[in-house]
């Protein structure tokens, strides 16, 4: 026989089809209740058991041999009363206890079941009639009267037995002898589980038998005079250990789709895997997806699934911006550039706005963005209500703006509208303090060689080659605010796009933790400029792709108008909010929050387009992408000098002799980074300067007002003339 361990069940497990399906062989329900394992052996295949149950996971397992046990008691019983779940209770009373409890259940003829019956009926014959009674009925549609005779046998059990067999007995002789002869067999620790077995059963025989192997112990059965089980009393003889899985199978499989992306393989009650694909047009992402589910269980694999189809077909603009490396192979097998942010030797000035962008437009977002990622709290509509001020002054200028002269902008604007200027510097009010707290992870930026310079790589020439962004170098803290930064890049470009693209797909966006940049927040300027890019980027063919771990991370607005949705396992407090999102019906809703709690991985529900007319719901399994392990030799950058440099200052007087003991402040990006002062030669030097930037120089007098300015360039030999 083969062995099976019982991995997961469906949730509502008909036990009556199970023992109807399996009347053809023979079969036993082998019980661990030490480990609380629940095994199935069969003497034939297991493929009706699977198709008629969705959800039922069967692996072949071996189960230890009985020949080491000191004995076994075997017992003939009757099937127990209705409502009783024997197996059930044997788990819950003695999960643990080192026994084990064989059930077999072997099918019997039509002759076998008739022979039984009339054994029965010869049986009861010799019993003493307590009484007999008439009753007459009429017929509604003809006149006449039937005697209906109820013969009660009173006395022993056995007699209670007996007819209750016999009705068994006739049941499975009019369903063509469908019977089962049925052994109960106990191994081990078996004293209290004998007790349970004989207060729930009605036991007829008790035998200690020779230990033998399962298969010989089901031989064994077979050969005993017991009285048969119609299906419905065998059913009840079937149990599982509660400590196995619940499969809950929840609507059919997908209907057989067209086009040319395939989301994954359609599974059929959310638990059975067809070889059907699961198809969408490439322009359905126009319309938004969101892809949810807690760490693990395949979000990214997912993304990498489609992202690599549609940039497979060509022609197709892919921004991906992902907080750990794990894009980068895939990036590298699919031909787009891989962008390890903060790694020397590469430059992106993230004020530069390419040509072809409107230069309005794309201030206006990088102030929205940069407020939003800022951390700015209560304040962010004050921080970009300065940012704006401060981009009007520098991009009137023309030309592309210097990231440090941007940031002294920003400060004026800071002060003209939240504090004043003083004999000795500048006071500000609470927002303006709060607001210039929140430019310090843009003080952290400039502060890189990497971010703070004038010329920078072309946006819009590597978005158009498709890119990815790593941001695993880079602190949590910065994460969103470097999100924030390239997302605009992405915006500027989109915004290029005619409106004519509804029935293509121009340009793909894909941001991982999309929860740190539109959050659920009534006040959040960036989700809400979302919620109308969402819409606006169906009509230009932009596709946008947003992961997270929680669907409530996400603006609900924004959840409203992805209309593809990937949601995977959810955490036991947002699943019913997952469940909402989805087009399941009503009806299932319940089922479905369970289910969405316990997803297996690559396994979620989805919703899909189908011609982009039909909205489609459903479960997929995704097919597990594997890129290979990243290439050094394919990385974008080399790894060259770092960018800084020391800085030498000299001061002298006006006929050029060195002023020794001279103190002096150097600031960067409003930052005090020095406080020297001159040796006898009157020089100091500065380290960690960015080579060809500017810096402010102060030379301290006795008073404040008697101190000197002047600018400094990192990386060179400064002469100080006072």
């Amino acid at each position: 026989m083969r062995t099976y361990s019982i991995a997961a069940i469906p949730g509502s497990l008909d036990r009556r089809m199970f023992s109807e399906i399996m009347l053809q062989r023979q079969f036993a329900m082998y019980h661990d209740l030490g480990a609380r394992r629940t095994f199935l052996l069969t003497s034939g295949e297991t493929e009706s058991l699977s198709g008629a149950f969705p959800g039922l996971e069967m692996i072949g397992a071996d189960v230890a041999d009985t020949e080491s046990a000191e004995e076994i008691m075997y017992l003939v019983a009757s099937a127990p009363q209705s409502g009783v779940d024997v197996i059930g209770n044997l788990y819950r009373l003695f999960g643990g206890l080192e026994a084990r409890v064989l059930v077999t259940f072997t099918p019997l003829g039509r002759n076998e079941v008739m022979s039984a019956k009339l054994k029965a009926e010869r049986m009861l014959s010799s019993k003493e009639t307590a009484f007999t009674e008439s009753v007459s009925t009429r017929a509604e549609t003809i006149s006449q009267t039937a005697a209906v005779h109820k013969d009660s046998y009173m006395g022993s059990d056995e007699k209670d037995y007996l007819m209750n067999l016999l009705e068994t007995l006739k049941s499975a002789a009019m369903t063509n002898g469908s019977a089962y002869k049925i052994g109960i067999f106990l191994i081990g620790e078996y004293a209290s589980v004998l007790g349970y077995l004989s207060s729930s059963l009605t036991v007829l025989e008790k035998v200690k038998v020779k230990p033998r192997s399962l298969e010989g112990l089901c031989e064994a059965a077979k050969r005993r005079d017991a009285m048969p089980f119609d299906p419905a009393g065998a059913a009840k003889m079937i149990g599982f250990s509660s400590s196995i899985r619940i499969n809950n199978s929840i609507g059919a499989a997908l209907p057989v789709s067209e086009g040319e992306i395939s989301l994954g393989y359609s599974m059929e009650g959310s638990v059975r895997e067809t070889a059907e694909s699961v198809l969408t047009d490439s322009s359905s992402f126009n319309l938004g997806m969101l892809i949810s589910g807690v760490p693990g269980t395949g979000k990214t694999f997912a993304a990498m699934h489609i992202v690599g189809q549609l940039t497979r077909k060509g022609g197709l603009r892919a921004v991906i911006i992902s907080p750990t490396d794990e894009w980068n192979s895939f990036g590298h097998e699919n031909g787009l550039r891989v962008i390890k942010l903060q790694r020397p030797g590469m430059h992106f000035n993230f004020f530069k706005c390419d040509s072809g962008i409107e230069i309005g437009k794309f201030y206006e977002n990088l102030a929205m963005l940069l407020a939003a990622a800022s951390d700015a709290g209560p304040y962010t509509n004050t921080l970009e209500r300065c940012l704006l001020s401060a981009f009007r002054k520098i991009y009137a200028k023309g030309g592309i703006p210097d990231p440090v002269n941007a940031y002294g902008e920003i400060e004026e604007a800071i002060i003209e509208q939240h504090g004043k200027r003083t004999g000795v510097g500048a006071k500000y009010t609470k927002h303006g303090e709060n607001a210039r707290a929140a430019l310090e992870n843009l003080r952290s930026m400039l502060n890189r060689p990497e971010f703070s310079k004038r010329e920078g790589e072309n946006f819009a020439g590597l978005l158009k080659s498709g890119v990815v962004f790593d941001l695993s170098g880079i602190s949590n803290k910065m994460k969103q605010f470097y999100s924030a930064l390239i997302l605009n890049q992405a915006y500027g470009v989109a915004d290029t796009f005619d409106t004519r693209g509804d029935g293509e797909l121009r340009m793909i966006i894909c941001l991982e933790e999309a929860q740190s940049m539109f959050r659920p927040d009534r006040n959040s300027a960036a989700a809400a400029d979302l919620v109308q890019r969402i819409q606006d980027f169906r009509k230009r063919g932009v596709g946008l792709i947003l992961m997270t771990h929680s669907v409530i991370d996400i603006e609900p607005e924004i959840r409203r108008l992805c209309q593809m949705k990937l949601y995977f396992r959810q955490s036991a407090d947002v699943a019913r909010f997952a469940a909402n999102d989805l087009l399941f019906g009503e009806m299932e809703k319940e089922l479905l929050t369970e289910r969405l709690k316990s997803l297996e991985q690559r396994i979620c529900a989805i919703n899909y387009l189908q011609g982009r007319e039909r909205a489609c719901a459903g479960f997929v399994r995704l097919p597990k992408v594997e890129p290979h392990a990243d290439d050094c030799a394919q990385r974008e950058v080399s790894e060259n000098s770092s960018g800084w440099k020391d800085t030498t200052i000299k001061i002298v007087d006006r006929d050029g002799n060195p002023k020794a003991g001279e103190r002096f402040q150097v600031f960067y990006v409003g930052e005090m980074m020095c406080d020297c002062e001159s040796d006898a030669s009157g020089s100091a030097t500065v380290t960690g300067t960015i080579d060809g930037n500017g810096y402010k120089l102060i030379v301290l007098g006795e008073r404040k007002k008697d101190s000197k300015t002047f600018r400094v360039v990192g990386g060179e030999i400064n002469i100080v003339r006072i």
